[in-house]
């Protein structure tokens, strides 16, 4: 197994935290729903591609990650 240096370590970091630097980031312009109920899918293209899906019932957040090769998969 590599092992990655703490300069290589610094260095991704930095990339890291500069790619989600908050003061740059335009606001979206989509309005978040009231009543604690919401369902939202984010297509997240992170190292790789998945969706980010959200639901809220009564307040409750659950959150989980679903990956484009669900669709490919049958059913047993």
């Amino acid at each position: 197994m590599a092992t990655v240096s703490a300069k290589q370590s610094d260095d991704s970091l930095v990339l890291y935290r500069s790619e989600r630097d908050v003061a740059r980031r335009k606001p979206s312009d989509a309005t978040l729903p009231t009543g604690g109920n919401s369902f939202f899918v984010h297509k997240h293209a992170a190292s790789r591609l998945h969706y980010d899906c959200r639901l809220e019932l009564d307040d409750v957040l659950s959150s989980w990650a679903v990956t484009p090769l669900l669709s490919l998969m049958r059913s047993a």
